[in-house]
């Protein structure tokens, strides 16, 4: 998960940099916004989640709680 003022900070870049940087992998559907705001808005990778989201079905499907 990540912000605009998160990567601001983690790649030292200034505001409009950063929101131009995530509106291009939002547009490329890299990062999906979750929090449905104007403001403080925070972003996922998507497709990581999804990684995620799968392994936890398929380590239920075979009975482990893990």
């Amino acid at each position: 998960m990540v912000s605009i003022s998160m990567a601001e900070k983690i790649l030292g870049i200034n505001n409009n940099p950063a929101r131009e940087l995530i509106a291009a992998l939002e547009q490329i559907n890299v990062l999906e916004e979750i929090t449905g705001f104007k403001r403080n808005r925070l972003f996922i990778f998507r497709r990581y989640m999804d990684i995620f989201r799968d392994h936890k079905v398929q380590m239920q499907d075979q009975g482990s709680d893990k």
